[in-house]
């Protein structure tokens, strides 16, 4: 790291305050940096190569994509989180800078002159924004990481041979995170800057500095800055909000994933010995350990870090994560890490971003999670300390589950295909000292010890969960049967899972699809399973005996949503390619073909009459079609965001639409009338529901909230606080009397929503609850994990009611 850089010094000073990596210039030289983008730093700039998120074709990807490619998909709304005006407009300063003045004129640039500093150190570092800055961020997901790993060798092939771009390896950066505004200023001060006073001119993207030394300054050298945008062209191939007339396609700070390999080899290959003998390589090592071993004289083995200092090398925390992760787990072949990491210890353990990272990483510790690959990340769960259950709350305990594999065998099911060595779940967590730690860890058993897994199905001592192991690869869909009987469960390794929820047996696994598995939907008698498939298939499936039953073929992009109608008469598909098909549920045959989105559709829903389908996107609309011939009836406009959740009220005339915008919306859809305007959460709202008399609406936001009102007046009933800790998963039943949802911390809290109370804390995962659904009775919830895992929640055997609506609490 060199303190001569003035983005380095940059990066480094305003990295500890929490909000990712600072980009010294973020102006978009290759048009606006993306989720998914994968490319590299120089000059503290992101230069995007291609995005690995889009097809090949996208505006994105003009310069090409490597051989093999295949895009990693965000299997679900939630994936991707947002929020409008994450950081105010004003500046953002260094420890080591003390702001003079912090009167902001009215002028019509925003954030007007008046704004005065003072360099306290050597070093230090502004950057001032006259408009917010919009957030976008993929939250952490272990399917991201092993798509990561296996595409690593590919992506560093493709711009070393095919773009002749020369760049150390480890300098490549995966994009999962943005923080976005329309113009900005920086400034850093490299060395010495002790005591400097400057100032701040309001006039960006004029030819004059925005930074200038004060009258009272007591040096004479201005710090080095940047300012921008210096040109109002923007990608064509990018879409942004709009602040004030200007687009907020400037990206202040991102959050990315790097990865490191190791090198592992003798200098010498002794006689008659093959590469059959050497170490087993990493995910994507294979194919250049032919030109990377270095045969000498001396027959000692040589344990390298991949590592490079180059014009592209800059400042880059994770680093320090990586170094750590190879420095300690010898079984680690490949090591991956993201910015956050840091953020999550330091939040763990209550203190700021250090300046000295790596001995802060050295003082505190934290475990290594390794794959039976070889595969290694940070694991956190050492350092969090699960929350101790309230009075009226109650925890399930991830303790003593007995095995009745013996009493209960497993159905035969056909290999897995399509799953890779990288998509294996966690085998092994360390200490940094290499002592091994048990697998449930975070959850440590109250009543007696954790029992060895014999087979993929677990019970807990009292029956109130069941535990299946689904898939190698990451649960990417849930749904339950509507007479209670059976779960089905899709993941990234393409195969379709029906479960047996009494006994917990695996019954089909089902494969036909070729690629993630992104929605599904039981028929209303649970006779007939729907799957959408990132190979651009739906598959209507027989759950007796596990065959496909018909193959719709017709969307040229992802399936991302599916839906049966009421009367099971009619299947709805909605994709990536924008468009919203119907189908003959029995024939398959494609009935109409609806046009009119210009984005995902992320969303298709039926009325409960069967006679009208509605679909929303990420084009911020939602359109009403007739079920009988597919054409338009009404479109549902005033979002300002993309429309997470969507639900009919039961007289089949309302509907509800939940958006980013944090607004929850109840329309006529028969005239698109907009009815009552609900803005009763501060963050996304992720699910809405109606109860089942109409009269009440539920809403869950990504702010912690929950809300019933009333559905004609909008008057707030009831609210629950989930203290800022809900994630990604919400589910309501179908009485309405219960809502469950995700936390931060990997549990799952269950309320009664007439009287508001917490009924239960359900725990045991140890990843992030991905999926969340109720039984159509209310007594149980199905949760699938990142872990890899499903389990079957039995809310009866926890003193909180037998049926759905119950009083009792734990």
């Amino acid at each position: 790291m060199s303190f001569l850089s003035a983005a380095d010094v940059y990066a480094e000073q305003l990295f500890r305050l929490g909000h990712g990596y600072p980009l010294w210039d973020p102006d978009p030289p290759k048009g606006e940096v993306l989720i998914g983008d994968v490319g590299f730093i120089a000059d503290g700039s992101f230069h995007r190569v291609f995005n690995a998120t889009k097809p090949g074709d996208d505006p994105a990807n003009r310069t090409g994509v490597p051989d093999g490619y295949k895009p990693f998909t965000l299997t679900s709304e939630f994936s991707n989180v947002k929020k409008v005006g994450a950081l105010a407009p004003g500046a953002l300063c260094s420890r080591t800078i003390r702001q003079l003045q912090v009167e902001l004129s009215a002028s019509g640039h925003g954030v007007g002159a008046g704004l005065e500093f003072q360099c306290m150190d050597d070093q230090g570092a502004v950057l001032v924004m006259k408009h917010s800055a919009n957030r976008e961020v993929i939250l952490p997901s272990r399917r991201m990481v092993n798509y990561m790993s296996q595409s690593f060798t590919s992506w560093y092939e493709f711009i070393r041979d095919r773009l002749d771009v020369d760049i150390p390896r480890e300098s490549l950066r995966f994009i999962c995170g943005v923080w976005k505004t329309a113009d900005w200023a920086v400034a850093s001060y490299t060395q010495a800057g002790k005591m400097a006073q400057f100032q701040f001119n309001a006039s960006l993207g004029a030819a004059s500095a925005a930074f200038t030394i004060s009258a009272a300054a007591k040096v004479t050298a201005a710090p080095e800055q940047n300012w921008g945008p210096r040109d109002d062209a923007t990608d064509p191939s990018t879409s942004s909000e709009s602040l004030s007339g200007l687009m907020a396609n400037q990206s202040v700070f991102i959050h990315y994933y790097s990865l490191r390999r190791r090198f592992l080899f003798p200098k010498v290959m002794k006689a008659a010995a093959g590469y059959d003998e050497l170490p087993p390589p990493g995910p994507d090592e294979a194919a250049d350990r032919s030109h990377s071993i270095d045969f000498a004289s001396s027959g000692e083995e040589v344990n390298e870090i991949e590592r490079d200092t180059s014009v592209f090398q800059s400042w880059d925390p994770v680093d320090f994560v990586l170094d750590y992760i190879l420095k300690y787990e010898p079984n680690v072949q490949v090591a991956v890490a993201n910015d956050r990491d840091i953020n999550r210890l330091c939040e763990q353990h209550r203190c700021d971003i250090p300046d000295d990272i790596p001995s802060f990483l050295e003082t505190v510790k934290p475990l290594i999670e390794v794959t039976e690959d070889g595969l290694g990340m940070l694991s956190h769960e050492d350092l969090t300390t699960l929350e101790q259950p309230a009075p009226d709350e109650q925890t399930v305990p991830a303790s003593m589950p007995v095995s009745f594999a013996d009493e209960h065998p497993t159905t035969d099911a056909p290999p897995e295909v399509g799953a890779t060595a990288a998509d294996a779940e966690i085998s092994e967590k360390v200490t940094p000292r290499g002592e091994p730690v048990a697998a449930n860890s975070d959850s440590i058993a109250r009543d007696g010890p954790i029992e060895q897994k014999k087979a993929d199905i677990l019970v807990a001592d009292n029956g109130a969960f069941v535990e299946l192991e689904h898939h190698a690869g990451g649960i990417t869909a849930l749904a339950y049967s509507p007479d209670g009987r059976y779960i089905a469960s899709g993941a990234d390794d393409t195969l379709v899972v029906i479960w047996d929820v009494r006994t917990g047996q695996r019954v089909h696994t089902c494969s036909y699809h070729s690629d993630t598995i992104c929605s599904l939907a039981f028929s209303p008698d649970g006779s007939k399973l729907l799957s959408g498939s990132g190979d651009g298939l739906g598959v209507i499936w027989d759950v007796r005996t596990g065959e496909e039953l018909t193959v719709l073929n017709g969307h040229t992009g992802i399936v991302y949503t599916v839906a049966f109608s009421p009367d099971g008469s009619v299947v709805a598909t909605g994709s990536v390619d924008t468009s919203v098909r119907l189908w003959d549920a029995v024939s398959g045959e494609e009935r109409s073909l609806s046009r009119g989105h210009s984005a995902i559709v992320l969303i298709v829903a039926f009325s409960p009459d069967s006679r009208r389908l509605v679909s929303a996107s990420a084009d911020y609309c939602t359109r009403v079609w007739s079920v009988r011939d597919g054409t338009l009836l009404s479109v549902l406009k005033g979002h300002q965001g993309v429309i997470y959740a969507l639900a009919y009220a039961p007289d089949s005339r309302r509907l509800v639409t939940g958006s980013d915008d944090g607004s929850a919306r109840i329309w006529n859809g028969e005239t698109g009338e907009e009815l009552v305007d609900l803005r009763v959460h501060s963050g996304s709202v992720w699910a809405a529901a109606f109860s089942p008399d109409g009269k009440q609406l539920l809403s869950a936001a990504s702010d912690g909230s929950i809300r019933i009102c009333d559905s004609y007046s909008g008057d707030k009933i009831h609210e629950i606080d989930a203290s800022d800790q809900l994630v990604n998963a919400t589910a309501f039943s179908a009485d309405g009397s219960r809502i469950c949802a995700s936390s931060a911390d990997n549990s799952i809290r269950v309320w009664n929503t007439k009287s508001a109370t917490q009924l239960a804390t359900l725990t045991g995962h140890s990843d992030k609850v991905s999926h969340l659904r109720f039984s159509p009775d209310a007594t149980r919830i199905v949760s699938s994990s990142d872990d890899g895992l499903l389990r079957i929640w039995d809310l009866s055997r926890l003193g909180t009611g037998g049926h759905g609506g119950g009083e009792v609490e734990a």
